[in-house]
């Protein structure tokens, strides 16, 4: 079974996003609702009665997505997002996934050697969740709305989310404690149109395309440490 994590900035569409994340694979979802007014999570707890919510500051962004991890206990962790719509067989492909790679996600890139001046034009190749992935491919960062990894695999997983100190940067924190803990990432082969998205333009990719000190810092500083 799955265990689901999200952290929602976006109230509009999160109920059709979590109606489609309730697969048969699924065993719990927690949502995470940052900078939620008292009548948006008023109305989502109306909505997702079934689901565990808490209300954030957003103060870590998409990192919150990672606060409450620890307290599952299925075999499996997924991270999603507010602003994608899921296929149908999303859990059961992620999952045959793991059990081949055990760390999987449907985007991801390829760093270029460091130094590199700007973490979001600093890759060699990228991989697109959205877009055709023709061959499962290594990545150095995996996209972690779209991934998936065994809970036992990380002894720390509880305290994954008291590491961060910047917010917004959950691929790059992500991807590291993974590669601390000794497993590569794999991004997953599929078809564009297979995932899709509502077309959000307030972005992080959008907001901090060159605005990424911390991100470039980030990976030329630590990341090969």
């Amino acid at each position: 079974m799955v265990d689901v994590y999200i952290a929602s900035i976006r109230s509009k569409h999160l109920a059709e996003v979590v109606e489609r994340l309730k697969q048969p694979e699924v065993a719990t979802i927690t949502i995470v609702c940052n900078n939620y007014s008292d009548s948006e999570f008023e109305e989502v707890k109306k909505l997702l009665p079934d689901c565990k919510l808490y209300r954030g500051d957003n103060n870590k962004g998409c990192s919150h997505k990672l606060q409450y991890i620890g307290r599952g206990k299925s075999k499996y962790i997924a991270l999603c997002d507010d602003d994608f719509i899921y296929p149908e067989d999303y859990f059961a492909y992620l999952m045959a996934g793991c059990k081949k790679y055990k760390v999987v996600s449907l985007h991801g890139r390829i760093l270029k050697p460091r130094p590199i001046r700007n973490y979001y034009e600093g890759k060699s190749k990228m991989y697109h969740c959205l877009h055709d992935v023709k061959n499962d491919v290594s990545a150095d960062i995996i996209g972690s709305g779209v991934c998936m990894f065994e809970r036992n695999m990380f002894k720390d997983v509880g305290k994954w989310f008291d590491y961060i100190k910047h917010p917004n940067m959950t691929d790059i924190y992500l991807s590291y404690f993974i590669k601390q803990a000794g497993y590569d990432l794999y991004v997953l082969k599929h078809n564009k149109g297979w995932l899709r998205s509502y077309n959000y333009t307030d972005s992080i990719y959008t907001k901090h395309l060159n605005k990424c000190k911390e991100q470039t810092d980030f990976i030329n500083e630590i990341w090969d440490k």
